[in-house]
């Protein structure tokens, strides 16, 4: 049902290499108006921010103060032609009021940039990397195809990167062949197609590919009340498990008591999971992978093999030090999912919370607690780990520049010092 589409998605992903500036002047031409926003704002799925909730705030100024913003450019019939995502997390605010003064946020190594074409029948949204901080262009990490038919979506179909690092924009001068080195669990494929009963969507089917686990199809379901108000999305997947993207709070529950229920729940279930997969392999790591603003909880396990890390380490290859702790560039990566009902659905709830409130930060430190806890965890008759060990949440495409920052805050100081004198860091 979706071969075509993704076919169509990939192929267009190689082509939009050294397109970035085309692109680039073609959108930022066709812009007659400008909206500065604190979080996505606009996205042209339908019930995407039911889906995914949380919706950012429109600014009515440039932001004044640092934080992750994006500003949206509309062409004259208001239709997206653009939109740059600004990261500011480590800049102190003096500094970034200056470049507000000076320049805006035009500075090309902290800004992310996606070009949106239209025609009558498709939008194609083309997302590119920041610029390196070495000198290496910028090259596609995602592409979009949105179809329409009658006027409203009708399919959607997605190919990107798994994260990014300056290592993917090296190999970029064949796309051919970075696809080819990165392999399954280098990359995303995702397709969508929308059923109505009316004016009414009732179901998207989905059909995905993703890093470490098998070609998967679901189905989500959207039920209405009497007024035709939505109540619950949820989505249930080929294996027969299901899990709500969209509800209700229950009566009684506050955010402080849905937090505290989803970490510990998370903590017991990633400890559950590894206890049933009967793991014989020395583990150096386990990586905790979400996706900032997309999919935090519950996150996704990647074993790190202690067999792995010493292969590459003695492989004498130079971009080692670029996966040190990439478990996904180590070696035959392992990854696992939660699929634990009770789990999956007060996380569902918990992620839920975070994007309706735009908690972005706050879910980062559930991540990183969690993360810290499985780090202090005794894993006696459950795993055989190096003496480094270390468990720790990322977001590649967010965090990879920010890898130290990431360890510090699961693993101890002098460890941190330990790895950075081996050049790991």
């Amino acid at each position: 049902m979706f071969e075509e589409s993704l076919q169509q998605a990939l192929e267009r992903w190689k082509e939009a290499f050294g397109q970035y500036k085309g692109l680039k002047r073609a959108a930022e031409s066709a812009v007659t108006r400008w909206e500065w926003t604190d979080g996505e704002r606009y996205n042209l799925l339908p019930f995407h921010f039911k889906r995914y909730p949380g919706r950012g705030r429109a600014l009515k100024n440039p932001p004044p103060s640092v934080g992750s913003y994006m500003r949206y450019g509309f062409d004259e019939q208001d239709r997206l032609r653009l939109h740059r995502n600004h990261y500011y997390l480590g800049l102190n605010g003096d500094r970034l009021l200056q470049r507000h003064r000076n320049q805006g946020f035009e500075v090309d190594d902290e800004v992310s940039e996606t070009f949106y074409n239209h025609s009558d029948t498709l939008v194609e949204i083309i997302s590119f990397s920041i610029r390196p901080r070495v000198l290496l262009p910028r090259i596609p990490l995602k592409v979009e195809h949105i179809r329409y038919e009658d006027s409203r979506v009708a399919r959607y179909a997605s190919f990107r990167l798994n994260g990014y690092t300056p290592l993917y924009s090296k190999k970029g001068k064949n796309p051919d062949a970075l696809y080819q080195w990165l392999g399954p669990n280098g990359r995303f494929k995702h397709a969508e197609q929308y059923v109505y009963d009316g004016d009414r969507l009732t179901n998207i089917l989905l059909y995905g590919e993703h890093p470490g686990a098998s070609p998967f199809a679901a189905e989500e379901h959207f039920t209405y009340d009497d007024a035709g108000k939505l109540l619950r999305i949820e989505r249930f997947y080929e294996s027969g498990h299901s899990h709500p993207l969209y509800q209700k709070r229950k009566k009684g529950q506050t955010f402080k008591s849905i937090r505290e229920a989803a970490t510990q729940r998370m903590i017991e279930a990633i400890v559950e999971r590894l206890g049933t997969e009967n793991i014989n392999e020395k583990l150096c790591c386990i990586e905790l992978s979400y996706q900032a603003v997309c999919r935090h909880f519950p996150p996704s396990i990647i074993l790190g093999l202690e067999n792995d890390r010493r292969r590459l380490l003695d492989s004498g290859n130079p971009d080692a030090q670029y996966c040190v702790f990439a478990p996904a560039l180590m070696g035959q990566m392992r990854w696992l999912e939660i699929t634990d009902p009770d789990t999956l659905e007060i996380c569902g709830q918990l992620e839920q919370e975070i994007r309706a409130g735009g908690k972005w930060d706050t879910a980062t430190r559930i991540l990183r607690d969690v993360a810290a806890a499985l780090t202090r965890h005794d894993w006696s008759g459950i795993l055989d780990t190096t003496p480094d060990f270390v468990v720790f949440a990322i977001d590649w495409e967010m965090e990879g520049d920010h890898l130290e920052e990431v360890l510090r805050a699961c693993a101890s100081k002098d460890q941190v010092e330990e790895w950075r004198k081996k050049g790991w860091l």
